[in-house]
């Protein structure tokens, strides 16, 4: 599992590589191309399908590094839950019988499900999502402040608001979402004692009562779900309107360089292209901290 998980992070990093030459490769093609207008139509098209069979083989390499990145990766976290779980079945299955009277079976059920996989999305995806955070932005920031400092920083005002950001929404949704399940741990132990005790409930005429606690259960959960889905619903548009200033900025900014003649449409692709890879490692760079 260890050398699955270093293989992919190492592919990971592979994956990254081929992005940022892809993004260069294009902006260069598209100056070339510009430049190289006066030649003659059959070298310009060689020159075209060059620059085309560059790209497909970068994209190509990128992608197939990406799959064996993820494969490995998670898989290897799938097998990680594989075996917690296991481990856990037969620990419960060895334990006293006074065990089983302190714990509840709904909360030993949500143990056995939702937190093993909060485990496994930690091992699996948040580590792979902080390592490719490691792994592209200083490449990305080196090859920005190569085309221009003035344009990457102001470029990046916006973008540093977005991992904070992101926490922020991803740790109140995780809080909430944590609170929903200890409220379905709590549906679902009552539901579990209704079902098992249905002959003494019904001896000492108890349906009411069950009925009674039972809504106040499901009010609470349907409560504390709609809480979190109105921190969903503003998180998204939030992101987005930061992801909009971004850009924003960048062709304010870059159409200013290109008028004053200090940056090329090649080079403002490439930075764009470059933006655009930057921005989900630093919104999964909040992500992360908040599954963390």
């Amino acid at each position: 599992t260890r050398a699955h998980l270093g293989a992919g992070m190492a592919l990971l990093v592979v994956g990254n590589y081929y992005d940022i030459r892809l993004a260069v490769l294009i902006g260069t093609g598209i100056d070339l191309l510009k430049a190289d207008m006066s030649r003659v139509a059959g070298l310009q098209m060689a020159l075209l399908v060059f620059f085309i069979l560059m790209v497909f083989g970068l994209g190509i390499g990128s992608a197939a590094a990406r799959f064996w990145m993820r494969r490995l990766m998670i898989n290897a976290s799938r097998h990680i839950e594989f075996d917690l779980r296991n481990d856990f079945f037969m620990k419960l299955v060895g334990l006293p019988p006074a065990f089983y009277d302190r714990y509840r079976t709904g909360d030993l059920m949500s143990r056995a499900t939702s937190d093993v996989d909060a485990i496994r999305t930690v091992i699996g995806p948040s580590i792979m999502y902080l390592v490719n955070t490691i792994a592209i932005l200083p490449m990305t920031l080196v090859q920005m402040f190569h085309i221009s400092v003035p344009l990457t920083a102001l470029c990046w005002l916006p973008m540093l608001l977005i991992a904070p950001v992101f926490y922020f929404f991803s740790h109140g949704i995780h809080f909430r979402s944590r609170r929903a399940q200890e409220l379905m741990s709590d549906l679902t132990a009552n539901i579990q004692e209704t079902i098992s005790g249905a002959r003494v409930v019904k001896v000492y005429a108890r349906e009411s009562d069950r009925v009674e606690q039972f809504d106040g259960l499901s009010r609470d959960y349907i409560r504390q779900s709609m809480a979190l889905a109105r921190l969903q619903a503003i998180f998204i548009p939030m992101l987005r309107l930061l992801v909009g200033m971004t850009v924003l900025l960048l062709l304010w900014g870059g159409s200013y360089l290109i008028i004053h003649g200090r940056l090329g449409i090649g080079a403002l692709v490439t930075f764009f292209l470059l933006l655009m890879s930057s921005i989900w490692p630093m919104a999964a760079f909040g992500w992360v901290l908040a599954q963390l």
